[in-house]
């Protein structure tokens, strides 16, 4: 399925950061499992839930596909599906 974040102004890092927070619970994960998952400690995942740091790029790719989302950044006007950039 698809956790939608479609909204009709420009997404910024806190939103997208906090719709992964919102997941794991919702996934019934705690945040040992979280960290697992990730392959992150427990004080990195804690500072990224709680807002004390951002995660890089790196880390929410990582994030986003340990809880199972790809994290795709689309050209405006253009389908996904269409490769030509």
């Amino acid at each position: 399925g698809y956790f939608c974040l479609c909204k009709p102004r420009l997404m910024k890092s806190t939103d997208l950061i906090n719709a992964l927070i919102k997941v794991a619970p919702l996934m019934g994960l705690s945040r040992k499992e979280l960290c697992a998952l990730t392959g992150y400690n427990s004080e990195v995942v804690g500072s990224w839930i709680t807002g004390k740091k951002r995660p890089t790029l790196d880390q929410y790719v990582d994030w986003a596909n340990a809880l199972g989302y790809d994290v795709i950044i689309k050209r405006k006007g253009f389908d996904v599906s269409d490769h030509t950039f």
